[in-house]
């Protein structure tokens, strides 16, 4: 057991966005608070008590504590390497299944905690954007490809043009 809690308190101080300047630098705890929000997000209102959700919560909180073991290795590189990116995705459930913290998704909830994942890198730019950090543009194009390429639908496309306009009001 103190093995697990170690494991869940050093991911989620694992600082984010590391090989950037950020003017309100993130750490895992955040993102993942923000990544289950968004679940919530893009679940209607009758999907709420779908016990499918609660799984999809869960998983969003935990998605990334093992990047304090592997780096949090930028989303590009593993998108130009497919190998290292599935060492990785592996490596990580590892070290989640050591410490009794994988959740196992289906296919689509995958995909949900994807998007989830993206569109808050995307409000994490218009976050930096706000705070005068012109340099996240190129970020915020990657998260806007990686989006688009998940094809958000109902509420998730709701999200994503909301915060397209954030972004464009940003300026």
């Amino acid at each position: 057991m103190i093995e697990s809690l170690e494991f869940l308190y050093n991911g989620g101080r694992t600082k984010r966005f590391h090989c950037f300047d950020m003017n309100a630098p993130q750490n895992v705890a955040e993102h993942s608070f923000y990544v289950a929000g968004l679940c919530l997000l893009m679940y209607s209102e009758g999907e709420v008590e779908n016990a499918r959700l609660g799984k999809l919560i869960a998983a969003a909180v935990v998605h990334d504590l093992a990047e304090h073991k592997t780096g949090d290795v930028q989303s590009p590189a593993k998108r130009r390497n497919p190998e290292l990116k599935e060492i990785l995705d592996n490596l990580e459930d590892d070290y989640l299944k050591e410490s009794d913290l994988f959740i196992q998704l289906g296919i689509e909830d995958k995909r949900r905690l994807k998007m989830a994942d993206n569109l808050d890198g995307l409000m994490t730019c218009v976050r930096e954007r706000r705070l005068g950090n012109q340099s996240v543009e190129e970020i915020y194009v990657n998260y806007r490809a990686y989006v688009t390429k998940l094809n958000p639908e109902g509420k998730e496309r709701e999200i994503f043009f909301a915060i397209m306009n954030m972004w464009e009001d940003s300026i």
